[in-house]
């Protein structure tokens, strides 16, 4: 009887430390997200404020260079098109994002994927980058201008 009580404690104690370290996971997981969405913000504030919910509010001049709808439906295919179920092209990503030209196309981009896919473009990102691949589309991102005329 002592040796179930045994292995049964032992047990108890396995399922225990694999619940904290999925616990761990999640909140390495949660910060990493929260840490990408503040620099994301900070690359694009100035045209892109990203709220709670992640929608986002595009402020240009009034004669800025908007992508039209199409446009703005190609690159948001072209981005959703880029990930797989066992494997992501992550170069399509990238190149998608560079054919926007500036952070305010990138605020319209980022809207028009919320529209058609009904998620937003940074929760997916999250979801599927890692942080290096994440940063990389900071980078990407942070090198275009404000709005262009």
């Amino acid at each position: 009887m002592k040796n179930y009580i045994a292995i049964a404690g032992v047990g108890l104690i396995a399922v225990g430390a694999g619940v904290l370290g999925y616990k761990i996971y999640l909140n390495k997981r949660n910060d990493r997200a929260t840490t990408f969405m503040a620099e994301l913000d900070a690359a694009i504030e100035p045209t892109v404020s990203v709220e709670r919910n992640f929608s986002t509010n595009c402020r240009g001049l009034p004669n800025s260079k908007r992508l039209t709808d199409s446009e703005l439906e190609l690159i948001a295919a072209k981005i959703k098109n880029a990930f797989g179920v066992f494997n992501d092209d992550e170069d399509a990503v990238y190149n998608a994002i560079r054919t926007v030209k500036s952070k305010e196309q990138f605020c319209q981009l980022s809207n028009k994927f919320l529209q058609l896919f009904d998620i937003a473009l940074q929760d997916k990102l999250e979801a599927d980058f890692s942080e290096e691949e994440l940063q990389k589309v900071l980078t990407i991102i942070e090198s275009k201008p404000e709005y262009i005329l």
